[in-house]
């Protein structure tokens, strides 16, 4: 029940589950798990079929670890998943949360838990807790929701509310002399 199109690669590690799509130039590499009825879609067939553009998805990796997909999930156009950074000197914190179509600069850190608002263009660091979002993103406040679904106590979500107002939210003005 899997559809591969053309010029699809899958590597003789990885395991598609029944139903699944492959759309033209879809990859699949490395220990990889596709669950059922997942789609890799590519720009061609997601956007407009006139378009010279492939636009592969990349799915897992011929390195050390593990990519498994859960079941009825759809890939879109372009994604790379499971693969290593091309950048080396990156580090991938814990629980950050980044939405569609973001753009984040080479440099910039993420910590962790924090959120990334869908559209956002990420232009400094993202201090960890925090919520950004804008075209040039801006601090919106602690992700209270996240904190408390990762086991936070009240204490500690009062101390770093108490933090982020001194820190981020401060009315006095620093004097240089």
């Amino acid at each position: 029940g899997v559809s591969a199109g053309p010029y699809c690669t899958v590597g003789s590690s990885v395991k598609v589950g029944n139903g699944c799509e492959l759309y033209p130039s879809s990859h699949i590499f490395g220990n990889t798990e596709l669950g059922e009825s997942c789609v890799l879609m590519t720009l061609i067939f997601a956007m407009c079929q006139f378009l010279s553009a492939s636009g592969a998805v990349v799915v897992g990796d011929e390195l050390p670890g593990y990519t498994v997909i859960g079941g009825n999930n759809i890939i879109g156009h372009h994604a790379v998943v499971g693969v290593k950074c091309q950048h080396l000197k990156y580090k991938v914190y814990d629980y950050t949360h980044t939405a569609g179509a973001t753009v984040i600069h080479q440099f910039c850190h993420i910590g962790p838990y924090a959120f990334i608002g869908g559209g956002s263009v990420i232009s400094q660091d993202v201090p960890k807790d925090m919520m950004v979002t804008g075209e040039r993103a801006k601090l919106r406040g602690l992700i209270l929701e996240g904190l408390r679904r990762n086991g936070f106590t009240m204490s500690e979500k009062k101390s770093l509310r108490a933090a982020y107002r001194k820190i981020f939210m401060s009315t006095e003005t620093v004097l240089k002399s």
